[in-house]
């Protein structure tokens, strides 16, 4: 135990033998030695944690140039990116088919202007290397179209993400809307020629009598009758054939 003085003094003693009941020593008024050590106890916060919130407190301060050094850095990448894998610009081989969207059933398309679209693009040389036009789609939407003659652009999509479309041939098409109707109208045979010599031609029988035509309602309601022709020339026997109509 450390000794709190290192000078002697004579100390008082009473009348018991015993130290002076304060602990003084007479002769010098000092603390006499044997005091008592001080302890002294201090909580420190974990040091991890102090890290931690030095690190916030530092990308907070820095946010501003940390965004900046990410945005530089993604640009880099791309300009990188783009000089080791170019965009070519080239027109796809071959014609892409146009489907029809949204067409309700009790409608139809005819008169279109084309079938088929050429497709330009602009591409990365490895999407150039898998490019067909199976990766490829055109379509025309027909909702809230109402009948008639119709020109309706074509959207042309492609299944590659780095792909961009620059051209479409032709990028609108024509094409007539109408109802789908059906309606029933008697058929109609002409005779063509004459039997051999001694022979004569009965009246024809036809079967059927009537025949159910389906198309746009412009074109079936003007239709009166379905014509076709039969032909007995030189015939010396009973004729039956399939007669087209028209």
């Amino acid at each position: 135990m450390r000794s709190g003085w290192k000078r002697y003094c004579a100390r008082s003693i009473s009348s018991t033998g015993a130290p002076h009941p304060r602990g003084w020593d007479a002769g010098c008024g000092a603390r006499w030695a044997s005091a008592q050590p001080s302890i002294t106890s201090r909580t420190n916060q974990p040091t991890g944690w102090a890290e931690m919130g030095q690190v916030i407190r530092w990308l907070l301060d820095n946010s501003g140039t940390l965004l900046l050094a990410v945005i530089l850095a993604v640009l880099v990448w791309v300009v990188a990116e783009q000089e080791a894998n170019p965009n070519q610009i080239r027109t796809v081989e071959g014609g892409i088919d146009i489907s029809l969207l949204n067409k309700p059933d009790n409608m139809i398309v005819y008169g279109q202007s084309a079938e088929q679209v050429r497709v330009t693009l602009s591409a990365p040389s490895t999407s150039w290397d898998v490019m067909t036009t199976d990766r490829i789609s055109a379509t025309i939407d027909l909702s809230n179209q109402t009948a008639g003659t119709l020109e309706l652009p074509v959207n042309v999509t492609v299944a590659d993400r780095f792909a961009r479309v620059v051209r479409v041939e032709p990028a609108v098409i024509s094409l007539k809307y109408e109802p789908l109707i059906d309606k029933a109208v008697p058929v109609s045979i002409g005779v063509v020629g004459s039997p051999a010599l001694g022979y004569s031609a009965d009246p024809i029988e036809i079967a059927p009598e009537t025949v159910m035509l389906r198309g746009p309602a412009s074109t079936v309601e003007q239709v009166t009758a379905a014509a076709g022709q039969l032909s007995i020339l030189e015939a010396r026997s009973t004729v039956s054939q399939m007669v087209t109509l028209t």
